[in-house]
Parts: C-alpha cells; sequence; structure tokens
C-alpha cells in the first residue's frame, strides 16, 4: 500500500486528519473446501428454484489471488506531548 496522510494544522493540541491509499493485497485460500453441489442447491433455493445445476458450474476457487486495495480515512489526533499523540480515527 502507499499510504499519503495530511494533517490539518489547527494551532491547538488538536490535529485533524484525512488519508488515502492505494495498492495490491496477496490472497490465500489455501484451505478453503466446499461442496459444490450444496453451494449450488443453497443458491437455487434461495432464488426459490427447484432445479440442479450441472456439475461443473460452479467455479472453484484459485488457492491465491493478487486484488486491487484501497483504503480511505480521517480522525484526530490529541498532543500529549511534544512527542507523543493519541489518535482516533477511521479506516474504510
Amino acid at each position: 500500500m502507499l499510504n499519503l496522510w495530511y494533517d490539518i494544522d489547527t494551532d491547538s493540541d488538536w490535529t485533524p486528519y484525512v488519508g488515502a491509499g492505494l495498492g495490491f493485497i496477496r490472497i490465500d485460500l489455501g484451505d478453503l473446501r466446499y461442496d459444490e453441489g450444496k453451494l449450488a442447491n443453497a443458491v437455487l433455493m434461495a432464488l426459490g428454484q427447484q432445479a440442479q445445476l450441472p456439475p461443473g458450474l460452479v467455479p472453484k476457487p484459485s488457492a491465491t489471488d493478487t486484488a486491487f486495495a484501497y483504503q480511505i480515512g480521517a480522525g484526530v489526533g490529541y498532543a500529549l506531548s511534544e512527542t507523543a499523540t493519541l489518535h482516533i480515527g477511521y479506516r474504510l
């Protein structure tokens, strides 16, 4: 992730901040196990259908994958001293 955070100067001990980040994440589903038939039938039942899906219609996930990732966030910091700040924020 490449992140950029901006502190908004308020000339007080309180410092609001905003930021964002872009990057890539590596996903590992190595031990994921499921029954393809049961999954397909559960989807059909949720849709209110009673038919059977042909074998092989439900895809198997790859064991690993790389995906685009992002985050945005904001918060506020309070200066406890010249070298310590208490932060509270939220990232999405």
